[in-house]
Parts: C-alpha cells; sequence; structure tokens
C-alpha cells in the first residue's frame, strides 16, 4: 500500500514538472548539454577536433583584437564572413586565446538549439510531436557531431533556427515585431555562413504566396527586407569599398560559381579554354554538354537526399546514412506533404517548412563540390526533419496508442 502510494505520488511529481514548461525546458537543456559533453568525450576522446578552415577564423579573429581589422597578412579580407571571427574575438578577449572556452560555449548554444526546435514542434505541431523531435534533437549525430569544431555550424545554426522559430510564431499572430525578429536572426545566420541567404529568398516567397489572404502581405514582405538588408548591409558596403561590388563573400562571383563543379568529372571544359570556376566556364558546359549537366545536378540531389555521408567513412557513417536520411527523413516529408495536400496540418507552418527544404535543394544541385562532406551542409534543414520525423511518430504511432 505504501509502495503504491508513493509510486503514485511520484508519478503526479513528474506529470506536474511536465506540465511546467520552465522546468521541463531546463531539464531539456541540462540533458542536451550532458549529451555533448558525453560525446565529446567518448567520440573525439575530449580533444578538440582539427579543421582546415579554423586556422583562417583563429587569424581574423586575432587580427581583429590587434587593432588590424578584418584582415590576413595586412590585407584586407572579405573570403569568410565577419560574425563567427567576432566571435571568436569575444572569447579571446576575455578567456584568452585556448579554444576550451569556445567549445564550452558552442555546447551551451547546441542544447538552446534542443530547445529551440522543443518550442519550434510545439508551435508547429503539437505538444506530443514536440517531446518526441526534442528527444530526437538531443542525441541527432549530425547535431552532435559539429558542436567542438572551432567552425561556423554551431553558432549559425542557433541563429537559423532562432529565425525559423520566429517565423513560425508569426504565422500564428502576425506580429510585426516577431517576423523582424525572424528577419534579424537570419541576416545574423547569413553573417556566418553565405548559403543562409537562400533561406531569405525561400521566406520571401512564403510570406508573398502563402499569406495570400492577407492585406498586409506586401508589407511583411518589405519588413522581411529591410530588416534583413539592414543587418547585411555594413559589411555589403565595405565590400563595395574594397571590391567595387556588392558582395557577401570572395567566395563566388555568383551563385553558380560558389563552390560548385567539380572540375575533375568535367576536364573538357578545361579544354575550352575558358579559365575553370567562371560564369562562362559554367554557362559553356550547359550549352555544350546539357545532358551531362542534367545528370550532375541529378546527382547532386540524390545524394543530398539520400546519402549525405560517403560510404568511405565509419560505419556510424554508414547507420546514420541508411536509418536517418533515405528512410526516416524521406518518408517523414512524403507524409507530412500527404497530410498538407489533404488540408490537415496548420497550412502556413507546413508551407513555410516546404520552402525552405525547397530552397536548400537547390542551394546544394548547384553548389557543393563532390568531394565534399555533405553532412555539414545538410545540417541547417535537419531541425526541419527532426520535426516532420516527430509529426508522423505523433500521428501513426502516439495517437494510434492513445486512442487505444
Amino acid at each position: 500500500m505504501a509502495r503504491s502510494r508513493i509510486k503514485i505520488g511520484s508519478s503526479c511529481i513528474w506529470e506536474a514538472f511536465l506540465n511546467r514548461k520552465a522546468g521541463f525546458i531546463t531539464m531539456l537543456f541540462l540533458l542536451a548539454l550532458l549529451a555533448r559533453f558525453l560525446f565529446f568525450l567518448f567520440y573525439f576522446h575530449g580533444q578538440i577536433p582539427l579543421a582546415g578552415d579554423t586556422g583562417t577564423y583563429v587569424v581574423l579573429a586575432k587580427a581583429l583584437l590587434g587593432g588590424e581589422g578584418f584582415s590576413t597578412g595586412g590585407s584586407p579580407h572579405a573570403f569568410r564572413l565577419p560574425l563567427y571571427p567576432i566571435f571568436l574575438a569575444v572569447h579571446y578577449q576575455v578567456f584568452g586565446t585556448s579554444n576550451r572556452p569556445i567549445v564550452v560555449t558552442q555546447f551551451l548554444i547546441s542544447s538552446l538549439v534542443v530547445v529551440l526546435i522543443f518550442l519550434l514542434a510545439r508551435w508547429s505541431i503539437g505538444e506530443r510531436a514536440a517531446y518526441v523531435a526534442s528527444c530526437m534533437a538531443m542525441v541527432h549525430p549530425n547535431l552532435l557531431l559539429w558542436v567542438p569544431f572551432v567552425l561556423t555550424e554551431t553558432l549559425s545554426l542557433f541563429l537559423l533556427i532562432a529565425a525559423f522559430y520566429a517565423f513560425v510564431r508569426f504565422s500564428a499572430t502576425s506580429e510585426w515585431a516577431v517576423l523582424g525578429l525572424g528577419s534579424l536572426f537570419l541576416g545574423l545566420a547569413s553573417l556566418c555562413r553565405p548559403e543562409h541567404v537562400v533561406f531569405f529568398l525561400a521566406v520571401l516567397l512564403w510570406l508573398g504566396l502563402a499569406q495570400e489572404k492577407n492585406r498586409n502581405r506586401m508589407s511583411y514582405v518589405l519588413l522581411h527586407s529591410v530588416v534583413f538588408l539592414a543587418v547585411l548591409s555594413p559589411w555589403l558596403i565595405r565590400n563595395y569599398l574594397l571590391h567595387g561590388r556588392l558582395i557577401l563573400t570572395t567566395q563566388t562571383n555568383s551563385i553558380l560559381t560558389y563552390s560548385t563543379i567539380h572540375w575533375e568529372r568535367f576536364r573538357d571544359v578545361g579544354q575550352m579554354g575558358i579559365p575553370h570556376e567562371t560564369n562562362e566556364a559554367i554557362v559553356a558546359f550547359i550549352v555544350q554538354c546539357p545532358t551531362r549537366y542534367l545528370g550532375y545536378l541529378w546527382d547532386r540531389f540524390r545524394i543530398f537526399w539520400l546519402m549525405p555521408f560517403r560510404f568511405d567513412y565509419s560505419l556510424w557513417h554508414k547507420i546514420l546514412n541508411i536509418s536517418i536520411y533515405p528512410i526516416l527523413s524521406n518518408f517523414a516529408i512524403l507524409f507530412a506533404l500527404f497530410r498538407w495536400l489533404q488540408g490537415k496540418t496548420n497550412h502556413k507552418i507546413f508551407s513555410l517548412f516546404f520552402f525552405l527544404l525547397g530552397a536548400k535543394t537547390l542551394l546544394i544541385m548547384f553548389t557543393i563540390v563532390d568531394t565534399w562532406d555533405i553532412g555539414r551542409f545538410h545540417l541547417p534543414i535537419d531541425p526541419l526533419l527532426i520535426i516532420l520525423i516527430a509529426y508522423a511518430v505523433d500521428v501513426l504511432v502516439i495517437s494510434r496508442l492513445r486512442g487505444c
């Protein structure tokens, strides 16, 4: 009798704790933080992994602290974007030049991403599915893998998901301030990684098309554009003064030439007498070899959605390939699309998800080199896929179990 009372009492305490959103969010944050620490400890053996791009970010951060401005070797730099070097410079100023405090901060930021995924899921698909999504996000391999790297991934993902959350809140509340906040976060994310600009265009289309019954939709489009461009404008103006062009990065002359065709596969482009990785080379190849170019785009699409990690990686990556991406993610997308077409989902929110997924797919098809690991470029949409998987689990499993 006493044991049953204890059991009933403990279950009541647990339910009360879950019902207190602040308590659950705190627990979720701490568990996510623990998962990231354990992954770092056992997978990376407590050592900060090395990455080729880290050196440039560190040099830029130290140049900022030394009063040299955003430069490398005394020359103005526009290849890397400014936000992550500023992030590093703040840490170096406060904690010294060790990278360990940076990794600790990224543990905290990544744990906040898990909380944001919970909030994003709760607003878009409901309470039950939000619990499923947060548990998945806590241990999702791709969300764990990049946290200890001194790279842009963790900070940019946090800003991006904060922006997505604000846009979802806006779709429910139509609050101007929330839309402006989402555009602000998206602008900051684009100052971490240039490819995030594609999400600005996706949201722009979403505001113009999915809000067709709202008489303020053009005002929303204008607000989104003004705030986003205001965030980017100091950097764009600085680059214009240095290079005579309004560019986000010197990595590219246009979206076509940003890390595009793997030229070893298309040696005939070089035989045309046209310099590699130029707009002229791209256009010449498309005109002269349209079938091969379409085949290339199909390869990019297939690899991005079916095989984000190459199979010459570890067994862990092979399991990730087979289980999460081609099976769960694609099934969840098709299931959500089917329910959306039936009118059984929140039209505005799921429209936003499909716009974002479509924009990222187009970007990947045009802008990823074959030799790179696509896993890190899949990272920005992994939270959306987690939410769609949680939605499918809720509808197909949890709802039916509760109905039994």
